[in-house]
């Protein structure tokens, strides 16, 4: 598949994250809790497992600045330097196992967790945030990690067929 058609993909999943997926949880659900939609994350984790780290690690800078320009981060670069680091980080381990649903499932949920606690301890570090990290992983970053989950779970088998279609293995990808 031709990487520009991956980035026309991740591009119109990007502006659907930002308009429409809002408008698909009621506030009133929330009671306290708040749940962000990452599912450009989600995809760019699928490109580095089931393609190639390094396109992951390229993806993840290139949408992560815009997510910190377009959705007024209060700093440039975190989301930038998060995303980059968990799709790399999980092309790395997605060379050493076999991929499965189970496998892809666990990474994915490995590194949403990581791409969260890596923005938390950066607008930590900086003073832009000064909540706790407990109440922030109960009440942030679990419940985005099942929600973005959920999509995970959709998305799982189209991704597949969609990314490995004429695609030479990660085994062939260069050390």
């Amino acid at each position: 598949m031709n990487n520009k058609i991956i980035w026309l993909a991740i591009f119109i999943v990007f502006i659907l994250e930002g308009t429409l997926v809002h408008w698909l949880i009621p506030t009133d659900w929330y009671n306290g809790l708040q749940v962000a939609p990452h599912f450009v994350l989600v995809l760019v984790l699928f490109v580095s497992t089931m393609r190639n780290r390094h396109l992951g690690l390229l993806f993840g800078l290139l949408f992560g600045l815009m997510h910190d320009i377009v959705y007024a981060s209060p700093m440039l670069g975190p989301h930038s330097f998060s995303m980059g680091l968990a799709a790399y980080s999980a092309g790395v381990m997605a060379k050493r196992m076999k991929i499965t649903l189970i496998s892809s499932l666990f990474m994915i949920s490995i590194f949403i967790v990581l791409y969260d606690v890596a923005n938390f301890a950066l607008y930590r570090m900086f003073r832009v945030i000064e909540v706790p990290f407990v109440s922030t992983f109960s009440n942030f970053i679990m419940p985005s990690l099942l929600f973005n989950l959920l999509f995970a779970v959709i998305i799982y088998v189209p991704a597949r067929k969609w990314l490995e279609m004429s695609q030479v293995r990660r085994e062939d990808e260069t050390q």
